[in-house]
């Protein structure tokens, strides 16, 4: 088994005004290796990054077997269903740059292309972004969160350290609504998690009050669908009335917090960072 611990995007080279494509093609064979046919030149990073979300996971979708990397179907961070075509798939992870200025000196950089859903990482940092329709970048708090609203990092694109300078940093992503019970890790009362119709920056949280009330809820195992969120998102919940009588929910959504921990909420096998 084969693990690539460096991922590179494509890039170009500018000079001045001008920009010549570098001879570096990043594509992986059926075996699974990277295959580097040229070089580029390093480049600086914007700082450190604490709340990183990990690089491997299983995927999502359907892949075909026998090594070869099949159609990659996924939920993007804005709730869209997304296809990436087999023949596709490298780009899209890896990505091409295009010519640009870095923030604040603008100095000629390397600019990656993004979309409004798309999960990001940088080169040299590891924590992942939720991209919104603004182009504003919202990271993720761990992988916990993270897994919450996909069940890889195949669908995370890889972008240069410039472009993370060139999108506002914005509030921080909840978990998904639907996906888990929640609790902050410095108490003990378990909250459900649902929309804010009067704010929708925000998750509206309501207090469960007994056992009992999230078993008729949730069913007899509600306690594995428990996660623990960090006390740095208090702010950014809404909280409504305790529940003293069950209500309906929606529980198709719900997933374990131990597969949500695992980072492998599907079986699925074929990886781009671990093959055999």
């Amino acid at each position: 088994m084969v693990l690539m611990e460096v991922l590179l995007p494509a890039f170009r080279s500018i000079t001045g005004d001008q920009s010549e494509t570098i001879s570096l093609d990043l594509t992986l064979d059926v075996a699974g290796a990277c295959m580097d046919e040229g070089s580029s030149d390093e480049t600086d990073g914007e700082g450190s990054d604490d709340s990183g979300t990990g690089d491997t996971g299983t995927g999502e979708g359907s892949d075909s077997g026998g090594g070869a990397l099949g159609d990659l179907t996924f939920t993007d961070c804005l709730g869209n269903e997304r296809t990436i075509l087999a023949d596709e798939r490298n780009t899209f992870m890896f990505g091409v740059a295009v010519p640009g200025r870095s923030v604040p000196n603008g100095i000629a950089s390397q600019i990656s292309q993004v979309d409004p859903g798309d999960y990001i990482r940088s080169e040299t940092f590891d924590t992942v972004y939720c991209i919104n329709e603004n182009l504003d970048r919202r990271p993720f708090v761990g992988e916990t969160d993270y897994f919450t609203h996909t069940r890889s990092f195949l669908q995370t694109r890889w972008v240069t350290d410039e472009t993370l300078g060139l999108l506002p940093i914005v509030g921080p992503m909840l978990p998904k609504i639907g996906t888990s019970l929640l609790k902050f890790e410095s108490t003990h009362n378990v909250y459900l998690h649902e929309r804010n119709e009067e704010d929708s920056t925000k998750g509206l949280l309501s207090w469960i009050t007994t056992e009992e009330i999230a078993g008729a809820m949730i069913g007899t195992a509600w306690a594995d669908f428990v996660i623990d969120v960090s006390p740095a998102l208090f702010p950014r919940f809404d909280f409504g009335r305790a529940l003293l009588a069950p209500k309906e929910v929606d529980t198709s959504l719900l997933r374990e917090r131990e597969l949500l921990n695992e980072g492998q909420a599907d079986t699925d096998t074929t990886d781009l960072t671990t093959q055999q």
